[in-house]
């Protein structure tokens, strides 16, 4: 052990002739010097301890996983039709910075989620996968409207027509895009994906 081959001296004091000879292969130190050697270690191992916890306190079980972001997809879904609705019609347009802001965020919140036992973005890709694909919001056009009819109405637009029809066809055909940049983990990644819609 490190400690083995240290050996403290009082400070007003210098190693005798004898001292040197016993401790040939010792370090001499201050109390104030070895106070701070100490302090130093013990801030290295809890800042260690401190992150290790974090990492796994923070991260979720895949079943976790998957009921967080299961709970952010309507909210994606209605975001990205909102925003998307605003591209293909220039209506709407002072709305426009709030739907982008509310899908950025709900899609960093995502992109932030950590797993358990590793942090596979496969796995995570997988696991959105399976929810889009269970919600049939990758395949099918009526649920896709079932999503964001009300939410639409609400906001005063129009719900039948060519417009509204290509949004939910374009959301669908992107499903693909939409997961990926949810498993990028990176804020600037989807920040110009959303500014691309």
């Amino acid at each position: 052990m490190v400690w083995d081959h240290v050996v403290v001296r009082s400070s007003r004091t210098t190693p005798t002739k004898r001292d040197n000879i016993m401790s040939e292969n010792k370090i001499h130190l201050t109390e104030s010097e070895l106070r701070h050697v100490i302090e130093k270690v013990c801030r290295s191992v809890i800042r260690e301890e401190l992150q290790r916890y974090l990492i796994t306190e923070m991260a979720y079980s895949l079943k976790d996983y998957k009921d967080n972001v299961d709970s952010l997809i309507p909210q994606i879904v209605e975001n990205w039709c909102l925003v998307r609705y605003t591209t293909l019609s220039g209506d709407m347009m002072k709305n426009r910075e709030h739907w982008m802001t509310e899908l950025i965020a709900h899609m960093k919140n995502i992109a932030q989620m950590k797993l358990k036992n590793g942090n596979s973005q496969l796995t995570k890709q997988n696991a959105i996968y399976y929810l889009w694909n269970r919600r049939d919001i990758d395949s099918d056009e009526n649920v896709i409207h079932m999503h964001i009819a009300q939410k639409f109405e609400k906001e005063g637009i129009k719900i039948h027509g060519k417009v509204y029809s290509e949004v939910i066809r374009d959301f669908k055909n992107s499903a693909k895009d939409i997961i990926n940049v949810l498993v990028s983990n990176s804020y600037s990644t989807i920040v110009q994906y959303v500014n691309s819609i």
